[in-house]
Protein backbone atom coordinates (compact mmCIF):
# COMPACT_ATOMS: atom_id res chain seq x y z
CA UNK A 1 0.00 0.00 0.00
CA UNK A 2 1.47 3.21 -1.03
CA UNK A 3 0.19 6.79 1.03
CA UNK A 4 0.94 10.26 0.32
CA UNK A 5 -0.16 13.14 2.35
CA UNK A 6 0.82 17.19 1.59
CA UNK A 7 -0.67 20.06 3.79
CA UNK A 8 -1.86 23.29 2.48
CA UNK A 9 0.14 25.71 4.21
CA UNK A 10 -1.76 28.85 6.00
CA UNK A 11 -0.73 31.42 8.14
CA UNK A 12 -1.71 32.81 11.40
CA UNK A 13 -0.80 36.18 12.09
CA UNK A 14 1.10 37.43 15.09
CA UNK A 15 -0.64 38.54 18.05
CA UNK A 16 -0.65 39.67 21.41
CA UNK A 17 -2.31 40.91 24.59
CA UNK A 18 -5.00 39.09 26.76
CA UNK A 19 -8.62 37.66 26.06
CA UNK A 20 -10.73 37.94 29.35
CA UNK A 21 -12.73 34.80 30.17
CA UNK A 22 -14.16 35.46 33.37
CA UNK A 23 -13.73 39.25 35.40
CA UNK A 24 -16.87 38.40 37.33
CA UNK A 25 -17.76 42.19 36.74
CA UNK A 26 -21.15 41.39 36.85
CA UNK A 27 -22.83 38.33 39.21
CA UNK A 28 -24.60 36.93 36.17
CA UNK A 29 -21.15 35.78 34.82
CA UNK A 30 -21.10 32.91 37.32
CA UNK A 31 -24.43 31.97 36.04
CA UNK A 32 -22.46 29.15 33.62
CA UNK A 33 -20.56 27.42 36.62
CA UNK A 34 -22.53 24.64 38.20
CA UNK A 35 -21.66 21.74 40.13
CA UNK A 36 -20.83 18.08 39.15
CA UNK A 37 -23.41 16.62 40.58
CA UNK A 38 -21.46 13.23 41.10
CA UNK A 39 -19.07 14.82 42.98
CA UNK A 40 -18.71 15.87 46.63
CA UNK A 41 -21.65 19.08 47.11
CA UNK A 42 -20.55 22.06 46.11
CA UNK A 43 -21.97 25.78 46.05
CA UNK A 44 -21.41 28.25 43.23
CA UNK A 45 -22.00 31.98 44.22
CA UNK A 46 -21.24 35.47 43.36
CA UNK A 47 -18.61 37.24 45.84
CA UNK A 48 -17.82 41.42 46.46
CA UNK A 49 -14.56 40.34 47.27
CA UNK A 50 -11.93 40.55 43.96
CA UNK A 51 -8.05 40.69 43.20
CA UNK A 52 -8.74 43.90 41.44
CA UNK A 53 -8.46 43.97 37.60
CA UNK A 54 -12.32 43.91 36.75
CA UNK A 55 -14.75 47.08 36.78
CA UNK A 56 -15.88 49.27 39.24
CA UNK A 57 -17.72 46.97 41.61
CA UNK A 58 -16.29 43.90 40.07
CA UNK A 59 -16.35 40.78 42.28
CA UNK A 60 -14.98 37.25 41.76
CA UNK A 61 -16.79 33.45 42.05
CA UNK A 62 -16.68 32.09 45.26
CA UNK A 63 -16.43 28.16 45.44
CA UNK A 64 -18.02 26.38 48.61
CA UNK A 65 -17.14 22.73 49.06
CA UNK A 66 -18.59 20.37 51.51
CA UNK A 67 -16.87 18.26 52.26
CA UNK A 68 -17.53 14.76 54.76
CA UNK A 69 -15.33 14.35 57.56
CA UNK A 70 -13.97 11.33 55.55
CA UNK A 71 -10.44 10.77 57.62
CA UNK A 72 -8.58 8.27 55.46
CA UNK A 73 -10.40 8.43 52.24
CA UNK A 74 -10.60 10.74 49.03
CA UNK A 75 -12.89 12.98 47.80
CA UNK A 76 -13.26 15.74 45.42
CA UNK A 77 -15.62 18.56 44.45
CA UNK A 78 -15.86 19.49 41.50
CA UNK A 79 -17.44 22.56 39.26
CA UNK A 80 -17.69 23.29 35.51
CA UNK A 81 -18.59 26.72 33.41
CA UNK A 82 -18.98 27.07 29.78
CA UNK A 83 -16.49 29.76 27.97
CA UNK A 84 -18.48 32.50 27.26
CA UNK A 85 -17.45 32.54 23.99
CA UNK A 86 -17.86 29.09 22.54
CA UNK A 87 -15.68 26.79 21.39
CA UNK A 88 -11.53 27.83 20.87
CA UNK A 89 -8.87 26.62 18.93
CA UNK A 90 -7.01 27.04 22.63
CA UNK A 91 -3.81 25.77 21.49
CA UNK A 92 -3.41 27.74 18.32
CA UNK A 93 -4.49 30.90 19.84
CA UNK A 94 -3.33 31.26 23.19
CA UNK A 95 -0.06 30.50 24.92
CA UNK A 96 -1.39 30.66 28.75
CA UNK A 97 -4.50 30.22 30.97
CA UNK A 98 -4.23 33.01 33.73
CA UNK A 99 -6.67 33.35 36.88
CA UNK A 100 -6.13 34.20 40.72
CA UNK A 101 -7.21 32.26 43.75
CA UNK A 102 -7.96 33.08 47.13
CA UNK A 103 -8.15 30.54 50.09
CA UNK A 104 -11.17 31.83 52.53
CA UNK A 105 -9.91 31.83 56.24
CA UNK A 106 -12.80 30.24 57.20
CA UNK A 107 -11.43 27.08 55.45
CA UNK A 108 -10.92 23.64 57.52
CA UNK A 109 -7.48 22.07 56.45
CA UNK A 110 -6.94 18.41 55.61
CA UNK A 111 -6.51 15.97 59.11
CA UNK A 112 -3.27 15.58 60.02
CA UNK A 113 -1.75 18.32 57.26
CA UNK A 114 -1.15 21.71 56.53
CA UNK A 115 -3.07 22.41 52.97
CA UNK A 116 -6.55 22.73 52.09
CA UNK A 117 -6.00 19.79 49.14
CA UNK A 118 -4.88 20.12 45.65
CA UNK A 119 -6.62 22.59 42.98
CA UNK A 120 -6.86 21.06 39.32
CA UNK A 121 -7.75 23.22 36.77
CA UNK A 122 -8.82 21.25 33.47
CA UNK A 123 -9.80 22.17 30.09
CA UNK A 124 -13.05 20.47 28.64
CA UNK A 125 -12.46 19.40 24.89
CA UNK A 126 -14.48 18.36 21.87
CA UNK A 127 -17.67 16.35 21.67
CA UNK A 128 -16.71 14.16 24.11
CA UNK A 129 -15.79 16.00 26.92
CA UNK A 130 -12.17 15.17 27.50
CA UNK A 131 -10.70 16.23 30.74
CA UNK A 132 -7.09 18.18 29.76
CA UNK A 133 -4.90 18.87 32.90
CA UNK A 134 -3.76 22.49 32.58
CA UNK A 135 -2.38 23.06 36.05
CA UNK A 136 -2.69 22.55 39.89
CA UNK A 137 -1.87 24.42 43.10
CA UNK A 138 -2.30 23.66 46.95
CA UNK A 139 -3.69 26.14 49.16
CA UNK A 140 -1.53 26.97 52.19
CA UNK A 141 -2.59 30.87 53.15
CA UNK A 142 -5.14 33.28 52.50
CA UNK A 143 -3.50 35.92 50.18
CA UNK A 144 -4.69 36.53 46.41
CA UNK A 145 -2.35 34.20 44.62
CA UNK A 146 -1.87 34.90 40.60
CA UNK A 147 -1.21 31.61 38.17
CA UNK A 148 -0.37 31.40 34.35
CA UNK A 149 -0.32 27.84 33.03
CA UNK A 150 0.33 26.44 29.98
CA UNK A 151 -2.13 26.09 27.33
CA UNK A 152 -1.43 22.56 26.64
CA UNK A 153 -1.14 20.84 22.97
CA UNK A 154 -4.38 18.95 22.38
CA UNK A 155 -6.63 21.75 23.77
CA UNK A 156 -7.75 22.69 20.47
CA UNK A 157 -11.95 22.44 20.87
CA UNK A 158 -11.99 24.28 24.28
CA UNK A 159 -15.13 24.88 25.16
CA UNK A 160 -15.63 24.62 29.42
CA UNK A 161 -13.66 25.11 31.93
CA UNK A 162 -13.60 22.62 35.27
CA UNK A 163 -12.02 23.18 38.52
CA UNK A 164 -11.60 19.84 41.15
CA UNK A 165 -10.47 20.77 44.70
CA UNK A 166 -9.76 16.93 45.81
CA UNK A 167 -7.36 14.84 48.43
CA UNK A 168 -7.03 12.20 51.44
CA UNK A 169 -8.20 13.52 54.77
CA UNK A 170 -10.47 16.23 54.37
CA UNK A 171 -13.06 16.57 56.75
CA UNK A 172 -15.02 19.91 56.41
CA UNK A 173 -15.46 22.79 54.46
CA UNK A 174 -13.22 24.39 52.45
CA UNK A 175 -13.64 27.70 50.84
CA UNK A 176 -12.18 29.75 47.95
CA UNK A 177 -12.39 32.62 45.20
CA UNK A 178 -11.41 32.75 41.62
CA UNK A 179 -11.11 35.85 40.02
CA UNK A 180 -9.50 37.33 36.55
CA UNK A 181 -9.92 33.86 34.34
CA UNK A 182 -7.70 34.87 31.19
CA UNK A 183 -6.03 33.76 27.89
CA UNK A 184 -2.70 34.73 26.81
CA UNK A 185 -2.53 35.23 23.18
CA UNK A 186 0.15 33.29 21.35
CA UNK A 187 2.65 35.80 19.83
CA UNK A 188 4.72 32.53 17.93
CA UNK A 189 3.58 31.51 14.21
CA UNK A 190 3.12 27.89 14.92
CA UNK A 191 4.93 25.41 12.73
CA UNK A 192 3.47 23.47 9.93
CA UNK A 193 1.79 20.05 10.98
CA UNK A 194 4.38 16.81 10.03
CA UNK A 195 2.74 13.15 8.92
CA UNK A 196 3.95 10.07 10.17
CA UNK A 197 2.76 6.36 9.28
CA UNK A 198 2.73 4.11 11.73
CA UNK A 199 1.49 0.11 11.18
CA UNK A 200 -1.65 -1.48 13.02
CA UNK A 201 -1.75 -4.19 15.33
CA UNK A 202 -5.15 -5.93 14.64
CA UNK A 203 -7.47 -6.21 17.81
CA UNK A 204 -9.16 -3.98 20.10
CA UNK A 205 -7.09 -1.02 20.60
CA UNK A 206 -7.31 1.14 23.89
CA UNK A 207 -5.41 4.18 23.47
CA UNK A 208 -4.72 6.41 26.85
CA UNK A 209 -6.16 9.34 24.16
CA UNK A 210 -7.25 12.10 26.75
CA UNK A 211 -5.22 14.28 29.24
CA UNK A 212 -6.42 12.70 32.45
CA UNK A 213 -3.76 10.19 34.44
CA UNK A 214 -7.10 8.25 35.71
CA UNK A 215 -9.37 8.70 32.14
CA UNK A 216 -10.73 5.65 31.92
CA UNK A 217 -11.54 3.82 28.14
CA UNK A 218 -13.49 0.73 28.19
CA UNK A 219 -16.05 -0.87 26.61
CA UNK A 220 -19.27 -2.68 28.76
CA UNK A 221 -21.39 -5.07 27.63
CA UNK A 222 -24.77 -3.95 26.35
CA UNK A 223 -26.60 -7.41 28.14
CA UNK A 224 -26.45 -7.29 31.96
CA UNK A 225 -27.03 -11.04 32.31
CA UNK A 226 -23.47 -12.12 33.58
CA UNK A 227 -23.24 -11.59 37.68
CA UNK A 228 -21.52 -14.30 39.26
CA UNK A 229 -24.22 -14.88 42.65
CA UNK A 230 -26.25 -17.58 42.47
CA UNK A 231 -24.79 -19.15 39.83
CA UNK A 232 -25.30 -22.92 39.38
CA UNK A 233 -21.65 -23.35 37.98
CA UNK A 234 -18.26 -21.25 38.11
CA UNK A 235 -18.22 -18.00 36.53
CA UNK A 236 -14.99 -16.76 34.85
CA UNK A 237 -14.37 -14.00 32.97
CA UNK A 238 -11.54 -13.69 31.18
CA UNK A 239 -9.11 -10.97 28.80
CA UNK A 240 -6.21 -11.99 26.76
CA UNK A 241 -3.41 -9.38 26.03
CA UNK A 242 -1.56 -9.02 22.86
CA UNK A 243 0.08 -5.74 23.42
CA UNK A 244 0.81 -3.76 27.02
CA UNK A 245 3.42 -0.48 27.46
CA UNK A 246 6.65 -1.35 29.04
CA UNK A 247 6.57 -0.86 32.62
CA UNK A 248 10.17 0.35 32.93
CA UNK A 249 8.88 3.59 30.77
CA UNK A 250 5.33 3.52 31.63
CA UNK A 251 4.57 1.99 35.12
CA UNK A 252 1.07 3.17 36.52
CA UNK A 253 -0.80 1.91 33.07
CA UNK A 254 -3.39 -1.27 33.44
CA UNK A 255 -5.76 -3.08 32.23
CA UNK A 256 -8.73 -3.79 33.94
CA UNK A 257 -12.51 -5.58 34.21
CA UNK A 258 -14.99 -3.93 36.10
CA UNK A 259 -18.07 -6.33 37.58
CA UNK A 260 -21.12 -4.00 38.12
CA UNK A 261 -24.43 -5.36 39.57
CA UNK A 262 -27.85 -3.66 38.56
CA UNK A 263 -28.26 -1.13 35.91
CA UNK A 264 -24.96 1.01 35.82
CA UNK A 265 -25.33 4.34 33.28
CA UNK A 266 -23.39 5.39 30.32
CA UNK A 267 -20.33 6.62 33.02
CA UNK A 268 -17.20 5.40 32.09
CA UNK A 269 -16.25 5.10 35.56
CA UNK A 270 -17.98 2.98 37.47
CA UNK A 271 -15.85 2.24 39.80
CA UNK A 272 -16.34 5.25 40.98
CA UNK A 273 -19.92 6.15 40.40
CA UNK A 274 -21.81 3.03 40.77
CA UNK A 275 -22.43 2.10 44.68
CA UNK A 276 -20.81 -1.39 44.27
CA UNK A 277 -18.29 -2.67 41.75
CA UNK A 278 -15.38 -5.02 41.90
CA UNK A 279 -12.71 -3.89 40.02
CA UNK A 280 -10.14 -6.54 38.61
CA UNK A 281 -6.51 -4.61 37.45
CA UNK A 282 -4.13 -5.98 35.81
CA UNK A 283 -0.40 -4.16 35.28
CA UNK A 284 2.88 -4.69 33.88
CA UNK A 285 5.90 -5.10 37.12
CA UNK A 286 9.40 -3.62 36.30
CA UNK A 287 10.89 -6.78 36.34
CA UNK A 288 9.10 -8.54 33.38
CA UNK A 289 6.31 -10.09 35.42
CA UNK A 290 2.82 -8.79 36.00
CA UNK A 291 -0.24 -9.00 38.64
CA UNK A 292 -3.73 -8.94 38.74
CA UNK A 293 -5.29 -7.65 41.84
CA UNK A 294 -9.00 -7.79 43.13
CA UNK A 295 -10.30 -5.24 44.47
CA UNK A 296 -14.04 -4.10 45.20
CA UNK A 297 -16.72 -1.64 47.26
CA UNK A 298 -20.05 -1.91 48.25
CA UNK A 299 -22.68 0.99 49.15
CA UNK A 300 -20.31 3.83 48.33
CA UNK A 301 -21.12 5.58 45.30
CA UNK A 302 -19.22 8.43 44.08
CA UNK A 303 -15.88 7.02 45.71
CA UNK A 304 -13.06 5.16 45.72
CA UNK A 305 -14.80 3.01 48.68
CA UNK A 306 -15.88 3.39 51.56
CA UNK A 307 -15.90 0.41 54.92
CA UNK A 308 -17.11 -2.54 53.76
CA UNK A 309 -20.35 -4.06 55.38
CA UNK A 310 -18.08 -6.15 57.68
CA UNK A 311 -17.01 -2.42 59.35
CA UNK A 312 -13.89 -3.21 59.39
CA UNK A 313 -12.16 -3.28 55.94
CA UNK A 314 -11.57 -1.29 53.17
CA UNK A 315 -10.95 -1.56 49.17
CA UNK A 316 -9.49 0.57 46.53
CA UNK A 317 -7.52 2.80 49.09
CA UNK A 318 -7.30 1.15 52.53
CA UNK A 319 -5.43 3.12 55.55
CA UNK A 320 -5.23 0.26 58.00
CA UNK A 321 -2.65 -1.90 57.20
CA UNK A 322 -3.95 -4.33 59.80
CA UNK A 323 -6.73 -5.21 57.22
CA UNK A 324 -3.69 -6.48 54.85
CA UNK A 325 -2.23 -5.17 51.56
CA UNK A 326 -3.62 -1.49 50.76
CA UNK A 327 -6.77 -1.64 48.20
CA UNK A 328 -7.38 -5.52 47.64
CA UNK A 329 -8.22 -8.91 49.06
CA UNK A 330 -6.33 -11.19 46.33
CA UNK A 331 -4.09 -11.08 43.85
CA UNK A 332 -1.54 -13.85 41.39
CA UNK A 333 1.77 -12.62 39.94
CA UNK A 334 2.73 -14.24 36.59
CA UNK A 335 6.06 -14.79 34.58
CA UNK A 336 4.51 -11.88 31.79
CA UNK A 337 2.10 -9.42 31.02
CA UNK A 338 0.68 -10.72 27.76
CA UNK A 339 -1.56 -13.90 27.45
CA UNK A 340 -4.66 -14.79 29.06
CA UNK A 341 -6.01 -13.57 32.59
CA UNK A 342 -8.96 -15.19 33.95
CA UNK A 343 -11.34 -14.83 37.37
CA UNK A 344 -12.91 -17.15 38.17
CA UNK A 345 -15.80 -17.44 40.91
CA UNK A 346 -17.50 -20.60 42.68
CA UNK A 347 -20.44 -21.01 45.39
CA UNK A 348 -20.61 -16.95 45.13
CA UNK A 349 -17.72 -16.25 47.49
CA UNK A 350 -14.45 -18.20 46.82
CA UNK A 351 -12.09 -16.55 43.80
CA UNK A 352 -9.65 -17.92 41.76
CA UNK A 353 -7.40 -15.73 39.81
CA UNK A 354 -4.88 -17.33 37.01
CA UNK A 355 -2.27 -15.79 34.84
CA UNK A 356 -0.96 -16.29 30.85
CA UNK A 357 1.57 -18.83 32.99
CA UNK A 358 -0.72 -20.87 35.02
CA UNK A 359 0.33 -19.18 38.07
CA UNK A 360 -3.44 -19.19 40.45
CA UNK A 361 -4.07 -17.25 43.67
CA UNK A 362 -7.27 -18.51 45.70
CA UNK A 363 -9.11 -16.54 48.04
CA UNK A 364 -12.54 -15.90 49.46
CA UNK A 365 -14.42 -12.78 49.76
CA UNK A 366 -16.57 -11.97 52.89
CA UNK A 367 -20.32 -13.30 52.23
CA UNK A 368 -22.11 -10.18 53.52
CA UNK A 369 -19.98 -8.31 50.73
CA UNK A 370 -20.42 -10.96 47.89
CA UNK A 371 -24.45 -10.64 48.54
CA UNK A 372 -24.39 -6.57 47.31
CA UNK A 373 -23.28 -8.46 43.76
CA UNK A 374 -26.73 -10.32 43.93
CA UNK A 375 -28.93 -9.92 40.64
CA UNK A 376 -27.77 -8.46 37.26
CA UNK A 377 -24.41 -7.76 36.10
CA UNK A 378 -22.60 -5.87 33.41
CA UNK A 379 -18.73 -6.49 33.00
CA UNK A 380 -16.03 -3.56 31.37
CA UNK A 381 -13.06 -4.19 30.06
CA UNK A 382 -10.10 -1.17 29.28
CA UNK A 383 -7.38 0.43 30.74
CA UNK A 384 -6.41 3.58 32.88
CA UNK A 385 -3.40 5.48 31.99
CA UNK A 386 -2.37 5.81 35.69
CA UNK A 387 -0.10 8.59 35.49
CA UNK A 388 0.09 11.74 33.26
CA UNK A 389 3.29 10.25 31.13
CA UNK A 390 1.54 7.42 30.07
CA UNK A 391 -1.52 9.43 27.93
CA UNK A 392 -1.14 8.29 24.33
CA UNK A 393 0.11 4.91 25.36
CA UNK A 394 -2.12 1.67 24.23
CA UNK A 395 -2.88 -2.02 25.18
CA UNK A 396 -4.41 -3.89 22.72
CA UNK A 397 -7.01 -7.41 23.47
CA UNK A 398 -7.34 -10.37 21.14
CA UNK A 399 -9.88 -11.88 22.92
CA UNK A 400 -12.55 -11.73 25.87
CA UNK A 401 -15.15 -14.84 27.34
CA UNK A 402 -17.24 -15.17 29.69
CA UNK A 403 -18.14 -18.44 30.85
CA UNK A 404 -20.51 -20.51 33.43
CA UNK A 405 -19.05 -23.31 33.67
CA UNK A 406 -18.54 -24.76 30.29
CA UNK A 407 -20.72 -23.45 28.51
CA UNK A 408 -19.65 -19.73 26.74
CA UNK A 409 -21.79 -17.10 27.49
CA UNK A 410 -20.00 -14.66 25.64
CA UNK A 411 -16.70 -14.30 23.58
CA UNK A 412 -15.24 -12.13 20.92
CA UNK A 413 -12.02 -12.28 19.30
CA UNK A 414 -12.29 -9.06 18.02
CA UNK A 415 -11.27 -9.74 13.97
CA UNK A 416 -14.48 -7.79 12.92
CA UNK A 417 -14.66 -4.42 12.43
CA UNK A 418 -16.78 -2.03 13.73
CA UNK A 419 -17.22 -3.45 17.28
CA UNK A 420 -20.45 -4.95 17.25
CA UNK A 421 -22.71 -2.53 19.09
CA UNK A 422 -25.47 -5.52 19.83
CA UNK A 423 -22.77 -6.61 22.48
CA UNK A 424 -20.73 -3.70 23.32
CA UNK A 425 -20.92 -0.37 24.62
CA UNK A 426 -18.27 2.10 24.06
CA UNK A 427 -17.76 3.64 27.88
CA UNK A 428 -14.82 5.49 27.34
CA UNK A 429 -13.52 9.39 28.05
CA UNK A 430 -12.76 9.60 24.90
CA UNK A 431 -14.68 7.08 22.44
CA UNK A 432 -13.32 8.05 19.40
CA UNK A 433 -9.89 8.05 19.98
CA UNK A 434 -9.78 5.76 23.03
CA UNK A 435 -10.82 2.79 21.38
CA UNK A 436 -10.99 1.27 18.39
CA UNK A 437 -11.29 -2.34 16.42
CA UNK A 438 -8.34 -2.71 14.20
CA UNK A 439 -8.47 -5.68 11.66
CA UNK A 440 -6.04 -7.00 8.98
CA UNK A 441 -7.58 -4.77 6.66
CA UNK A 442 -6.22 -1.65 8.13
CA UNK A 443 -2.53 -1.76 8.07
CA UNK A 444 -1.66 1.52 8.54
CA UNK A 445 -2.19 4.63 11.13
CA UNK A 446 -1.53 8.22 9.74
CA UNK A 447 -0.96 10.45 12.28
CA UNK A 448 -0.24 14.51 11.64
CA UNK A 449 1.17 16.41 14.93
CA UNK A 450 -0.96 19.51 16.08
CA UNK A 451 -1.94 22.48 15.65
CA UNK A 452 -3.03 21.52 12.32
CA UNK A 453 -5.73 24.41 11.86
CA UNK A 454 -6.05 25.57 7.96
CA UNK A 455 -4.38 22.23 6.89
CA UNK A 456 -5.77 19.12 4.59
CA UNK A 457 -5.21 15.96 4.15
CA UNK A 458 -4.86 14.86 0.66
CA UNK A 459 -4.36 11.23 0.06
CA UNK A 460 -2.27 10.09 -3.28
CA UNK A 461 -3.20 6.32 -4.29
Amino acid sequence: MALAGSFLLSLVPVRAGEVVINNFDDPAEVLPYAWETWSAPTEVGFDTLNASGGLPGSGSLRITNNFPNNPGGYDQCVFTGALPGGQVDAVTLYSKISLDLRLDPLSYPRANANDYGQLELHLRNGSAWTWIWAGQTRFTNNNWVHYSFDVPTTADQVHHLTFKLGENNLTNTVIYNVDNIRWTESTAVPPPPTVSLEKTEPGLNFVAASGGRYDRQSIATVANTFGWIGSSAPMSYSMTISKFPNATTYGGYSAHFYLVPGLPGTEDAPDWNEPTCALISIHANANGTATMEYHYKTNAPGSNGKPTLDGTSWQYFNPYATNGPVGWIGNVTGAAILGTWTVTFNQDTNITMKAPDGTTSSFVMPPEDAAQFAGQGTVYYGIVPGETANVGQKAILSRVEIMSGATTLLEDNFSVAPLDSAVWNIRAVSPAGGVALITANEPYYVWWTTPATGFTLQINA
